[in-house]
């Protein structure tokens, strides 16, 4: 899936602050449930994939971005996204809960 949304105009604008700049080469790994969020952010430098420490601010917009996905008229929320940009276009792909296995986090 192509992802031109609200993904790449805020999470993306926020990656390519991260990375100092230019977002091309960056993978984004979230995993994502009630009340918990796990992201991961890499940098392709060409000879090396860089683990870069991502922002709180990121971890906000996704969280964003997931609460706007509602459970009625069908629609569900995402369990997994991984987000890669290359050749300053980004891909967006998301995985459901029906389709992976998704700790849950106990109050």
């Amino acid at each position: 899936m192509i992802c031109w949304g609200y993904c790449s105009t805020t999470s993306g604008g926020e990656l390519a602050h991260i990375v100092g700049g230019d977002p091309d080469g960056v993978f984004l790994y979230v995993e994502i449930g009630d009340r918990w969020i796990d992201t991961s952010v890499f940098k392709d430098a060409g000879d090396v994939v860089r683990s870069i420490r991502n922002s709180d601010e990121l971890a906000n917009l996704l969280w964003d971005a997931w609460y706007a996905e509602s459970g009625e008229g069908g629609i569900k929320r995402w369990s997994i996204m991984e987000y890669d940009v290359k050749d300053n276009k980004c891909d967006a792909i998301f995985e459901y809960p029906d389709e992976v296995d998704v700790e849950v986090v106990d109050d």
